[in-house]
Order: C-alpha cells, then structure tokens, then sequence
C-alpha cells in the first residue's frame, strides 16, 4: 500500500510539475498598498502597470470617477510605477522615470500641484524627475528624493510637515537641510522616518505619545528618538507607532486603548517597548491594528478587531499577536483602516476585515473574518470544464469558493459549522431547459436539513445562451446588454434545487438578490435555502425531467468481492454511470463506470445493471490509472517530457495499485456506494446511498 501512495504522489508531482498547465494563475502584485486610515487599495504589477479597488467618493483611486471599485481597475494604462501611497482620501505616487504624481481630495493642498482643487485622474507635480519614495497622511504628504533630502506638503495644523512652522503648504517644501534620510511613514498628524545611519527620527503631534520620545509635547520639527542606530523599517496607525530592528526584534509606542501595541496592555506608551522575543520580518500599522509576517513567514495580528481586522476568525480585540491560519508562505502585508491584506509567494492576495466599500477586492462586499482570496476577477469557466471540488470549514461566515481565479459560489450557513464542498460545471452545449452552468453545493453534515444563503455567479453570455436557443423560451432571463429588459426579467428567475434523491423544488429568488455586478461583469444571484445539493438556474415553473429514475440498488461485499446492482426504469438522453464509493459517506471517488444499455440512451422499460469488483484493487486501480491518463490529454504537446514521464509512473501504478489496493478500503468493515447518472449533456442525478458491511 504504501508503495502505491508513494506512485500516486509521484504521478501528481509530475502533472503539477509546470504551473499552469492545468489551470490559470491569479494576477500577482509586486507591491499591494493600503493607508492605515484610508479605504482603498493599490497593486503594483511586475510589469509597472497600476491597479486600485476600493472606496473612491474624492477621486482617490485615480481612475477619473468617484465610484467605488470591487476589483482592480486600471490607472493610467501604459505608465509605469515603482512606489506608491495612500492617504486618508487622496493618493501620491512615483513612477518609473522618477515623476511624482498625485490625485484625491486636496482641500488642504496635499497633493502638491499648488492649488486646493481635488483632482481624479494622476495629475504631474512639478517637474523633477528624482524622486524616490512617498508616504500620505491625513490631507498631508512626505516624500524623498533620490539625494537624500526630505519634502512636505499639505495641512501642517500640528507642524506634521516638520518645517517648524503651522502653515499649510501647497507645494512641496524642503524638511531641514539634511541629505541622509532613507525611509519615512506617517500616520494620523505624525512622521517617522530612519536616517542612513539606522538612527530614528519623529515629529508632529504627540498627544498620544506617537512621537516616541518620552514626552507629550508636539514637536515642529523631527527629534531623534532615542540613541540606537540599528532601526530597520517604520510603520504608523492613526496615533501609534511600530518599527523593527535589524535584529528582527519588533518595537511599539503611543497610543495603546484599543490593544494596538501588542504589548498584552491597554496602556499608552511614550517610548518603545518591545513586542514579543520573536524574529519579525514585516510588519503594516492599520487605523489601530497591526498584520506581521515572521521569519518563518507565518502571519501574525493584533489590535482592535471591529470587523474582524485582526483575522483570526473572531471580532475579539487581541492585546498581543496571534497567529492567523497555519501558512508559512506569506510574503507581505497591507493595512487599511479596519481592514487587511497579505500575498503568499505563490502570489495569491488575500483579504480580510471590512469589505464594504470593496476595499478587499474580491468583488464582494461584505466582511470576512478570516483570509479570503481577493485577487478573483471574473466568473468565466469554459465550457465543458469539469471544474474540480473544492472545500473549506465555514462557521457562520459566508466564503467565496473559487478555483484559481475563478468564482464559484459565496455560502453563508445559519446552523451549521463544518466542511463544505461547492463545485461547478458550464455545459458545452444549450440544455433546453436550463442555463448552462450549474452549481452542486454540500455540507458534509446534515445536508438535507442545513440552512444558509448562497450566491451564484453567471456570465451575461451564459444568460444570453439561454435567451437565444431554438425554440426560444417563453420567458427570459435579464441581459446586461439590453438594460430595458433588466427589472422586468428579474422575476422571471428561478433557481431549481435537485437534491440526490431526484426531489425538486423551485426557488424565487427576491428581484433586488439577481444583481448586474459591473466591475466584475458577471450576474450575482442571491437566495435563502433549506438543504443544499445542485442548483439550475431557470425560467419556467414546470419540473425537469430527470434523465434517469432509479429502480432498486443493491451491494454485497464478500472477501475482496464488491457485486453492484442496480436497475432503472427509464432513461432519457443518458450516456454513462459511475460507480462511487466512500470510507465515511461523505467524500465519494469513483471507482468503475459503465455504459448505458439503452439504445441511444433512451428508454421506457426498466434495465438492469450489474457489475463486480476487486476491492483490494482491481479496478480500483486501474480507474486511477485512466483518470491520470485522461488529465494527460488535456496538457499542451509543449509538455510532452513529463506527459511521457507521468504515463511511464501512470503505467507502473496500474500494476502496484492493482496488488495492493488503493482508498483504504480494504481495511474497512463498513463502506459507502452510491450510483451516478450522466447524461450526455454532463447532468448528473445520483441514486440512494447504499450502506454496506463486509461479510
């Protein structure tokens, strides 16, 4: 047995081998950027190119509206970026060639074009072509030059612009005359910022003690904190400060009544304390929590936890770090005001925290409490794709299931915590009664009986199919193109419910749940449900008719011998059965498939099937074996090296598997068959459970 383990992980290596043969990648981020009190966020993409989603009500995203955005949209196409900020509601960035460049709110003059006119697109300021890095505030800015030297500009109400003075400023203004400034970071009215030497500098307001140097005064002008000279990287919320050593030790300060320090205190701090004895890589201040990746690339949170911010599956404030999740390949971080998101190496953004404004940019808006993949951006699943099955534990929460960068379906149940399981299929050609994607949805406890609400993700063209087949239908579903049929068509919606036995029940979904999400360009479609099991999107009112109506089902299980038996009194349009089995009823595997006897798969008399089996691997095995082979088909000819190296392994394991069994099985006393039914269309309708010992 452990000889056929070890071939059938060699097998999946092998097809795994060069990503992206089997399914598309998510879009990958070199630099995702939030501000510790905004509301939106940006990516950065290898190739320079700017993405933003989130709230937009000043223009801040830059993309010439005010509209909020759920997904990334495009900022300035052909340009390219190397670093940007985010501000309470506006933004500044510099581009590859050394420009600076803002947009946003600017009533207080902080986008730096000497004037206090917001603006919605990226507007240049000035002319010089050396800047290096930035950092925004509340309505004022900081920025570096290459030289060294440091610039301010916007509100200076608590001298946050470190020119010594109180006055705003509507162009930048050079900080000093110094000219070995490295890094900088701002938060509410405050500034931090790292000199060449490692040494640590901050000004502005210090009522919360946000300064870091002992006192409370306000400070026009920076002061060193302290006399160590081995600062690594700065980070600020709204009135608090964080920052890391070049020994990896982590260190916090000011203002502490919402946990935000991680100190395990609520107590205010005017000098840094620091954070754990652990080894901190990075680390993002959010409005008053904070997301930390350790050396070991595990994820960290703590602070206030309002909408779930801190995403360890609670709302509970934390007053020291607690690990989010098991993962040890996260890679950066970003935080917003209540929110959070983190990259993993692989290049999968996550998000969590509140969503409303559609900050986490996953197309959704709602707040997650735990990380959820952000970087989806359409539901588009080619036809014919036999979509794999994917599963997490919900509690309570609704999740968005997805396969690569693709959708599925978002569940929330209401008396139920444990494992589900969504999957979905886009039929190759028109059914004639129902859309062509479809969605079977299954917790693995008390299915029948769960309650929650779903949501179910399809493309106008998928509607449109279903509008334009021949004959056409009595009654159509809403065309994004065609905005005149929209709300009237909305209630001609159904959803229709087969659960496994073949019972059906029709849904109406309320009109105001089928929504047009235009970021996303795909149909969202909202409902409440008692039971899960497959879900057809429809327009009449009438029954389907099952392709299949199962007759009697009967196992015996003698020595390695499993004899299968079934019967079906009619058949319409069907092609095939798969023959499934389980260890504990709730994950089933295929283990043979047989053809239909009827001719051209219909039938109006019953038929009878049968079927034996080697349980310890007969057919077992080689029902493995032709499943790897099947997937090799699909894998482009330029792969060819390790298509001929996985049939060798594919070959080998039918023999190996053969001999010693494979599923475990064979060392059960009880197992779990069921039947299913395809048509030839890809329907699928499934027969009882049927429940069997060994005798």
């Amino acid at each position: 047995m452990k000889r056929c383990i070890w071939l059938i992980a060699l097998q999946t290596l092998l097809l795994l081998w060069n990503p992206g043969t089997l399914r598309a990648q998510c879009q990958y981020f070199k630099t995702v950027v939030s501000g510790s009190l905004g509301q939106s966020t940006f990516g950065i993409k290898q190739d320079g190119s700017l993405f933003a989603w989130g709230y937009n009500r000043s223009g801040q995203l830059g993309d010439g509206t005010t509209v909020n955005r759920k997904i990334p949209v495009a900022i300035s196409a052909g340009a390219s970026w190397r670093t940007i900020a985010v501000g309470s509601s506006h933004t500044i960035a510099v581009r590859s060639d050394g420009t600076l460049w803002a947009w946003g709110a600017n009533n207080n003059g902080q986008l730096g074009d000497g004037t206090s006119v917001a603006k919605k697109s990226p507007v240049q300021i000035g002319t010089s072509a050396d800047w290096h890095s930035v950092a925004a505030g509340y309505e004022f800015s900081v920025a570096l030059k290459t030289d060294g030297t440091l610039w301010a500009w916007g509100w200076n109400n608590n001298s946050q612009l470190g020119d010594g003075t109180t006055t705003s400023k509507l162009s930048p203004v050079q900080v000093g005359a110094d000219t070995d400034w490295k890094l900088i970071a701002t938060g509410f009215f405050h500034v931090l910022a790292i000199k060449t030497d490692g040494s640590l500098w901050a000004w502005g307001q210090n009522v919360y003690n946000q300064i870091g140097d002992g006192t409370s005064f306000i400070r026009r002008s920076p002061v060193k904190i302290g006399t160590d000279t081995d600062w690594q990287s700065i980070t600020a919320g709204a009135v608090y400060s964080v920052a890391i050593k070049t020994g990896g030790t982590m260190w916090a300060w000011g203002e502490n009544r919402d946990s935000q320090l991680g100190d395990g205190t609520n107590v205010n701090r005017s000098s840094p304390v620091q954070i754990g004895a652990f080894n901190w890589r990075f680390v993002s201040a959010g409005y008053m929590h904070n997301i930390a990746i350790r050396s070991d690339g595990t994820l960290w949170g703590w602070g206030k936890n309002k909408y779930g911010e801190v995403g360890d599956g609670s709302t509970l404030e934390r007053n020291s770090p607690v690990q989010i999740g098991t993962a040890t390949d996260w890679l950066t971080v970003a935080t917003g005001d209540y929110f959070s998101l983190a990259q993993k190496t692989t290049g999968s953004l996550m998000g969590w925290g509140s969503g409303g404004g559609g900050q986490l940019g996953n197309g959704y808006a709602y707040n997650p409490l735990v990380p959820l993949l952000s970087n989806i951006y359409n539901s588009s699943i080619a036809a014919g794709d036999a979509i794999e099955t994917v599963g997490t534990i919900i509690s309570y929460n609704s999740y968005i299931f997805h396969v690569s960068c693709n959708p599925i379906a978002a569940v929330q149940l209401n008396n139920n915590t444990g494992e589900v399981t969504a999957a979905v299929k886009v039929i190759t050609s028109q059914p004639a009664k129902f859309v062509k994607r479809y969605y079977e949805i299954t917790p693995a406890v008390d299915a029948a009986t769960t309650q929650g609400t779903v949501t179910l993700y399809f493309t106008n063209e998928e509607f449109k199919s279903f509008n334009t087949q021949t004959p056409v239908p009595a009654l159509l579903l809403p065309d994004a193109d065609d905005a005149a049929t929209i709300t009237a068509r909305k209630a001609n919606l159904l959803i229709e419910k087969r659960s496994s036995s073949g019972t059906v029940q029709n849904i109406n979904p309320d009109d105001n749940s089928i929504l047009w999400n235009a970021d996303a360009s795909r149909w969202e479609v909202t409902f409440s449900v008692t039971g899960f099991s497959s879900f057809y999107v429809k327009t009449q009112t009438q029954e389907l008719v099952l392709p299949v109506s199962f007759g009697p089902v009967s196992v015996t299980w003698q020595g390695d011998g499993l004899s299968v038996s079934w019967q079906t009194l009619s058949e319409t349009n069907n092609d095939h059965f798969i023959i499934e089995a389980s260890a504990d009823g709730k994950a089933f595997h295929a283990i043979n498939k047989i053809r239909s006897k009827a001719e051209g798969g219909n039938s109006s008399v019953p038929i009878d099937y049968s079927l034996s089996l080697d349980i310890n691997g007969a057919g077992l095995g080689i029902m493995l074996g032709l499943g790897v082979f099947a997937v090799l088909l699909i894998i482009p000819k330029k792969n060819r090296k390790w298509i001929a190296a996985a049939i060798v392994v594919t070959i080998f394991g039918f023999f190996s598997c053969n001999k010693t069994g494979v599923n475990g099985l064979s060392g059960n006393e009880k197992i779990f068959i069921r039947i299913v039914q395809v048509d030839k269309d890809g329907t699928k309708s499934y027969s009882k459970i049927i429940t069997v010992s060994k005798r």
